[in-house]
């Protein structure tokens, strides 16, 4: 029999049956995007699923463990989006870049959009904590590798190529901050998908 279980009370037990670790990390993700990393309370994440405490900490010893494992299933998830995105991209550079341009634009309907609202969450947290700072920087950096590799596509000199793709980074991550207000119509949208393909995109093709 095995010791860890038989030794917690039988509620625990039930709740530890029926709730994954990955239950909680969705529940802890859940909350980032309403609220921002503040908001993973384990009470609050407990009433939310409807559970007692007790449960969290069969699979979690903290809440900053929840957090740790929150980012880290994250930054796994970026890291393959990349991977994926450098081996399948479309053949046209011109293509793949504005296709992360729809992606965010048209994909994600203001603030109802949790991807990028996790992704805004994680950049204000990595401002006060540095580990989370330490594991954003390596995502930023994967992303402008693969940028690099578009617009190496559209320029051959490396040097003009890593500096389209941090210009374009940047522009992404100003729509990132418009689209998650959620303030903006379809008209406001389209114009920035424009000004990005017009402005960025294109004069690198046509440099």
């Amino acid at each position: 029999m095995n010791s860890k279980v038989s030794n917690r009370p039988a509620s625990v037990q039930s709740q530890s049956t029926r709730l994954s670790r990955e239950d909680w990390i969705d529940a802890a993700y859940a909350a980032v995007v309403e609220g921002g990393f503040s908001a993973v309370r384990v009470l609050t994440l407990a009433e939310a699923i409807g559970v007692t405490r007790g449960s969290f900490y069969w699979h979690f010893g903290s809440q900053a463990e929840l957090v740790d494992a929150l980012i880290d299933r994250w930054c796994v998830q970026e890291a393959q989006r990349m991977q994926d995105f450098v081996v399948i991209r479309p053949k046209d550079p011109v293509e793949a870049l504005m296709g992360w341009v729809d992606a965010l634009i048209h994909s994600a309907p203001g603030s109802d959009f949790p991807h990028m609202r996790f992704g805004l969450a994680m950049r204000a947290f990595a401002r006060r904590n540095e580990a989370a700072a330490l594991r954003l920087a390596e995502i930023d950096k994967s992303r402008l590798q693969a940028l690099q590799l578009v617009f190496r596509d559209l320029t051959p000199d490396p040097v003009r190529a890593r500096k389209f793709a941090i210009a374009y980074y940047l522009a992404l991550g100003g729509a990132a901050q418009l689209l998650g207000a959620g303030s903006i119509g379809h008209a406001a949208r389209d114009e920035v998908r424009t000004v990005i393909g017009d402005i960025l995109v294109e004069a690198a093709r046509q440099g």
